[in-house]
């Protein structure tokens, strides 16, 4: 998470949607920058509304601080998390985070793993879904961008801070990679169309993106 006061935008940051780029760009216009542990680096919008943003009432009583946050097409994330926890680094038992190392795991065995809730150390990737919206359901975050439309993004973060800011990014689809062992990235359809009902929350946001919600 990264916030600015001054510019009055606050950056949520949705773990493996280019979180990285963008704090790249931002970091030094942001007054705080909560970065380490997981659950402080990508709080989510409950989160935030629930402990963080009472904080910032003496510096922001009337509520302009606007938080945006980036998703990712929900497939291809899945995929890129499987390409992250395959990464030859972590294949190393003296690693610390060796237990979320996929080894020789396919991505239909992933996916499965995934559906089926096991190994969650490997195979847990989290939901969009639930990062951006409430306890009752709605759209928590006050502006939604997706992956492929950074420059959205640096237009956004352009005007609030009043000066061009360029975000150092290429977004690679990863539709054509392929696993270690060499095979592409395909699903057998049973299994992906339980992949997409599950997914079907994340989809139903995605789809309407970019999400900008009441003018403050």
């Amino acid at each position: 998470m990264q916030l600015s006061i001054r510019h009055k935008f606050c950056f949520l940051c949705i773990p493996k949607c280019g979180s990285t780029s963008v704090e790249k760009a931002i970091h030094i216009h942001c007054e705080t920058r909560l970065n380490g542990h997981p659950s402080l680096k990508h709080m989510g919008a409950r989160r935030f509304k629930r402990r963080f943003r009472p904080l910032l009432l003496k510096a922001d009583p009337n509520g302009e601080i606007e938080t945006f946050c980036i998703m990712r097409e929900p497939l291809e994330r899945i995929q890129s998390w499987y390409n992250y926890r395959n990464r030859a680094e972590i294949a190393d038992p003296s690693h610390r985070y060796y237990q979320r190392h996929t080894g020789s795991m396919s991505f239909v065995d992933f996916v499965q793993g995934y559906l089926d809730g096991d190994r969650p150390e490997t195979v847990g990737v989290g939901s969009q879904a639930d990062f951006v919206t409430l306890g009752d359901g709605s759209i928590g975050v006050d502006r939604i961008f997706r992956l492929d439309q950074m420059e959205l993004v640096a237009d956004y973060l352009s005007k609030k801070i009043g000066k061009i800011i360029k975000i150092p990014f290429a977004n690679k689809s990863v539709s054509a990679r392929r696993e270690p062992t060499g095979r592409m990235f395909d699903l057998p359809e049973p299994l992906m169309s339980q992949l997409k009902a599950r997914l079907e929350r994340d989809y139903a946001i995605y789809n309407a993106l970019p999400y900008i919600g009441p003018q403050r």
